[in-house]
């Protein structure tokens, strides 16, 4: 792949993948770094049902935040022998 594309369609497809862990009013983020000193970041704000509506680049990355708090997998802990203080 030598260009970055996408249609809503696809975009679509994947919200409806992301809504087995977040709600569609979930929000999340677009991020575009500054390409050069004197700019700014873009960063652009909203809900994940209006994801397939978003202006995209090959510079842009989505970050979702959690939908819930973490919760720690006891058994896994001590079958890798680590604590909750480990963790911090």
């Amino acid at each position: 792949m030598t260009q970055f594309s996408t249609t809503k369609a696809r975009l679509q497809i994947l919200v409806e993948h992301l809504t087995q862990w977040y709600p569609l009013a979930h929000q999340v983020v677009i991020y575009e770094a500054a390409n050069l000193p004197f700019q700014s970041p873009v960063i652009e704000r909203m809900a994940l049902s209006s994801l397939p509506e978003a202006r995209l680049t090959p510079i842009s990355t989505l970050l979702i935040p959690p939908a819930k708090q973490i919760t720690l997998n006891h058994e896994m802990l001590a079958k890798l022998g680590i604590t909750e203080s480990d963790i911090g």
